[in-house]
């Protein structure tokens, strides 16, 4: 059911709240098997692996998390398949986000995903993965804008610019 993948959130939550955290990770581990079915990139699995990534951050094993969230943001960026396919996804929806001064159009989940990927790409000290992960969003259609935003918030102000003056030049000549 649509329902499935927060439900064993639910119930992992409440294993975690009675401090049974290696429970509560065999739940959304049980879980995200039972949801492959669904394909790479159904939501409940993107959301399950993102549960799982936060659950070991609290764990405060950072490399688990990272694997985790990397798997989330790999399948949130692969196209839908099946009856998705050409779809927009059920949960995942287009918005607009007001960051440094500047709108840029993003999924509403795509922003904290990166995000959380780029803490963890911090963390753990690869720098490496971050800037490639960062000139990947900053090619892709439509998140150069997601991508200015994490220039910016992990020090890369001059990169940032050239994505907010690239946006405002394509703007000067959009009549919308």
């Amino acid at each position: 059911t649509p329902e499935f993948g927060n439900q064993a959130q639910q119930i992992a939550e409440l294993y975690e709240s009675a401090g049974r955290s290696t429970e509560a990770r065999d739940i959304l581990q049980q879980a995200l098997q039972r949801a492959s079915v669904l394909g790479h990139s159904d939501p409940a699995r993107i959301a399950l692996l993102s549960t799982l990534a936060d659950f070991w951050l609290r764990d405060r094993n950072a490399l688990n998390a990272l694997r985790y969230q990397e798997e989330a943001v790999d399948a949130l960026d692969a196209p839908p398949a099946g009856p998705l396919a050409g779809a927009s996804r059920p949960g995942f929806y287009s918005q607009r986000f007001f960051a440094n001064g500047v709108f840029f159009a993003s999924s509403s989940n795509d922003l904290a995903f990166y995000q959380r990927l780029a803490d963890l790409y911090r963390q753990v000290g690869r720098p490496d993965e971050l800037a490639t992960l960062l000139d990947r969003l900053r090619r892709t259609p439509g998140k150069d804008g997601l991508a200015a935003w994490l220039y910016d918030q992990n020090g890369q102000s001059s990169q940032a610019v050239a994505i907010y003056q690239a946006q405002a030049a394509h703007a000067a000549t959009d009549p919308q």
